[in-house]
């Protein structure tokens, strides 16, 4: 399940991420958190270029984000920068940060 989910969203970017895994109680990760490690970044999504097929692909993305990421460089143009995505009001601070490390220029 932790390969599983891993490769479904591009790598983990924390080891906190583990949590996320069905089924893994807050216990087992405490118990083995001093053996777990992150080698290599994340997988990125290129903001200007990914379809809103490519972003639905992507465990963090929804249909919902992914849709209003597409529209919003449609209507505004490429993004400058990652922060750019604080700008579209559904996307939270919560989202933000969780989605941040997947997502590139």
């Amino acid at each position: 399940r932790i390969l599983k989910y891993r490769n479904s969203i591009g790598g983990f970017h924390s080891i906190e991420q583990i949590l996320e895994v069905y089924g893994i109680k807050e216990e087992v990760y405490v118990l083995n958190e001093s053996r777990l490690f992150i080698t290599g970044s994340p997988s990125k999504v290129n903001l200007n270029t990914a379809s809103y097929e490519d972003l639905n692909a992507h465990l963090y993305f929804d249909r919902k984000v992914s849709s209003i990421i597409t529209k919003y460089r449609k209507q505004h143009g490429p993004f400058a920068s990652v922060e750019d995505l604080k700008k579209i009001k559904i996307i939270s601070d919560s989202l933000y940060l969780k989605i941040e490390p997947y997502c590139g220029i």
